[in-house]
């Protein structure tokens, strides 16, 4: 894979659980942040409102390449948890909130029309926040690097997909998701994760 996440190597994990971690994201060693490339994503503003627990959603974005890439890895967590596909099959899933994994996609996508998709459940039994953070970067041949990254491009619905992110009918309830660009107030143990860390390998 392009990318690894090292956030145990570089020892930035937050030594408490209320500690105060802002949902951004670094995707090299110059410390360029990528706020306009990944914010985290759910289907309300967690900084009005925290979600039901239990709350599950299907969010995707589509997006063609101009041709198949020769490396391609993204980096994504969930509060609480997912089930990550590309183009009708299934990538990798987590039900650890205090893990970012990494993964690679490139056998997955292709030349032409892509598809993300991406089932996230919140957990818990009452209201508390919730949010997908994913982080792709696609390495096509003599083209510039492309980075997909999870923000208001993104949509979801409540229908759930099989396990191969696929529905048996179109849903006709997608809606915008909501990105949260400001969110360093929100000091929940679930935002733990909220630090990503990416360099090249």
């Amino acid at each position: 894979m392009l990318f690894r996440s090292v956030w145990q190597l570089t020892g930035s994990q937050p030594s408490k659980g209320d500690a105060n971690v802002a949902r951004t994201v670094d995707v090299n060693r110059t410390g360029t942040k990528a706020q306009d490339q990944a914010r985290w994503i759910w289907t309300t503003d967690q900084r009005q409102a925290a979600s039901p627990g239990g709350e599950t959603a299907t969010f995707e974005v589509s997006f063609n390449l101009p041709d198949a890439p020769e490396d391609a890895a993204a980096a994504l967590t969930c509060d609480n948890e997912y089930v990550l596909t590309v183009n009708g099959r299934r990538i990798a899933a987590d039900g650890n909130w205090e893990t970012v994994e990494t993964v690679s996609l490139a056998d997955a996508l292709r030349q032409g029309p892509n598809a993300i998709r991406v089932l996230g459940k919140n957990g818990g039994e009452g209201p508390n926040p919730a949010g997908l953070l994913f982080l792709a970067q696609i390495r096509i041949p003599n083209q510039p690097l492309i980075t997909i990254g999870s923000g208001p491009n993104w949509r979801w619905t409540r229908q759930k997909p099989d396990e191969e992110g696929k529905f048996a009918t179109e849903p006709s309830d997608w809606q915008p998701a909501r990105s949260e660009e400001h969110t360093s107030e929100l000091q929940s143990p679930c935002n733990l994760v909220c630090r990503l860390l990416l360099e090249k390998k």
